[in-house]
């Protein structure tokens, strides 16, 4: 077990799915991002800089179940859609301290998260773990069905 948690995969696919089959967390992001676009439409970009600062947020929340690759590839998805989206308001973003303008400080805040890809590589790595270790409990599964035939069998040589 990893860290003391190891989440099995039927309870992976009941934290990650809806019911009607699509990611839940990757759905609440869709919500999420498409609403930073509208804010930015709205002349609200002070909200929609900290709606992307959520999604990344979120996307490095993800990063950290010990679930093995699904996960992984969710918090890539969100921080990726997120990625997208700024790229689609950045060109006129309204920065500065009036309202609705997103402060100097904010827009610094926004970027140093973008630049941090430490959370994607550390949920790669636990992922990598996670997924050797249903590997290595698969293996140890398969071994149990058959009854070693003799000594060396059974000391695995």
């Amino acid at each position: 077990m990893l860290a003391g948690l190891l989440i099995s995969g039927a309870l992976m696919k009941v934290l990650m799915m809806k019911p009607s089959g699509t990611f839940g967390v990757a759905g609440a992001s869709d919500s999420a991002a498409e609403a930073m676009l509208l804010k930015h439409q709205q002349g609200n970009d002070r909200e929609a800089v900290e709606l992307a600062r959520d999604l990344l947020a979120q996307s490095d929340a993800v990063e950290q179940m010990p679930a093995g690759l699904l996960p992984h590839l969710v918090g890539i998805g969100i921080s990726s859609m997120t990625c997208d989206r700024i790229f689609e308001i950045v060109a006129d973003l309204r920065i500065g301290t009036k309202e609705g303008e997103v402060s100097p400080p904010d827009v610094k805040k926004l970027v140093d998260a973008l630049l941090d890809e430490k959370p994607l590589r550390e949920g790669q790595r636990l992922a990598m773990r996670v997924e050797r270790i249903f590997e290595v409990k698969g293996a140890q599964s398969l071994r149990s069905l058959s009854p070693a035939a003799n000594e060396k069998q059974r000391k695995g040589m």
